[in-house]
């Protein structure tokens, strides 16, 4: 009997044999872990004093947990640890009166060293000198203002019955500073300064004299007796500091009237003027005479006047001439007069 059209269904089952016709599972890559690497440790310090006249200083910072930390710069090289959490003190006796530069280089525990922190520490014990002052004995300003020198980048602390301040010196040991003064008296200033370090220096007192007081200044005549057409001048200028009875008449003074401060014009040209050898209008007929100051001291007072008396060898324009003189005292108050002939 004929088949038509038979149909197979085939069923395979495909089994996986090795080579002994057992069965197993894929073997998995071995993967092997990357090598720790410790990283280098880093030091930060914090910022100790610049100057100190301590003989030791304090030297902190951060770096790796449990790192060893090597201190130099100081008399000896010191050793520390640092804590869990990375931070660090050490104690360093610095060298005596002079810079010391403070290396920390740490060090971990797999050898790994940092580069070297490095900061600056100024030992210095010795006390500054008294500052100087820089003015004269007489004050007319309130406040005044006080200049003076000592060590360079000193505070200095200036103080008066009625005022205190202080001021810090330049690098090149300048300093100025205004301080108020009882008027019209004599005025102790005491003047201290303080270093860098700490350390405080003798004290210095200086005498300032305030006087606001104004010269009195004043022409006695002006004539022409002789009638030759040249003036015969004379005027007085006197300090009135109201201090000057406080001291004995042996003493030196610096107080009185300022010779370099006299000026004195005329508002016309006399002698005709520069162009023919003479004086122009405004100009200071003074620097060109000679002074023949006669000074004056009281004996109950002390209080200091001097006298001129000066001639001209100039002719003085026809007509009304107005004559004007100004001067200072030693304080630098000023007065001005004039007159007309």
């Amino acid at each position: 009997m004929r088949l038509r059209n038979l149909r197979f269904l085939l069923l395979f089952s495909v089994i996986a044999c090795g080579g002994s016709g057992s069965s197993s599972s894929p073997t998995a890559p071995v993967v092997t872990p990357a090598p720790v690497v410790t990283p280098t440790p880093v030091v930060t310090l914090n910022q100790p004093p610049s100057h100190t006249n301590g003989i030791s200083v304090t030297i902190s910072g951060s770096t790796s947990a449990n790192a060893t930390l090597q201190i130099s710069g100081g008399t000896t090289v010191v050793t520390a640890t640092a804590s869990a959490s990375g931070t660090f003190n050490a104690s360093v006796t610095l060298k005596a009166n002079q810079e010391n530069q403070i290396s920390v280089v740490a060090t971990n525990s797999a050898g790994g060293r940092s580069a070297a922190a490095v900061v600056t520490v100024v030992h210095d014990d010795i006390p500054p000198d008294a500052p100087t002052p820089g003015v004269g004995r007489y004050a007319s300003a309130d406040p005044f203002p006080f200049t003076g020198t000592t060590e360079a980048g000193a505070e200095v602390t200036l103080t008066s019955s009625i005022d205190s301040v202080q001021v810090t010196a330049d690098t090149n040991g300048r300093f100025e500073q205004e301080i108020h003064l009882v008027p019209e008296a004599v005025n102790e200033i005491t003047l201290v300064a303080q270093d860098l370090a700490g350390n405080q220096g003798s004290q210095y007192v200086a005498e300032i004299i305030s006087d606001t007081l104004p010269p009195i200044v004043g022409f006695h005549q002006v004539n022409d007796d002789d009638e030759d057409g040249r003036a015969n001048i004379s005027f007085i200028a006197s300090d009135e500091c109201a201090l000057c009875g406080h001291y004995p008449l042996t003493e030196p003074r610096t107080n009185g009237v300022d010779l370099t401060s006299l000026f004195w014009v005329n508002d016309r040209a006399i002698g005709g003027g520069s162009a023919l050898g003479g004086i122009d209008a405004g100009e200071n007929i003074l620097e060109s005479v000679d002074l023949a100051p006669v000074t004056e001291i009281s004996v109950d007072t002390g209080e200091l006047s001097v006298a001129y008396e000066v001639g001209l060898a100039y002719e003085f324009p026809s007509g009304a001439n107005v004559l004007t003189i100004t001067v200072a005292d030693s304080a630098g108050n000023t007065s001005t007069d004039d007159i007309e002939f």
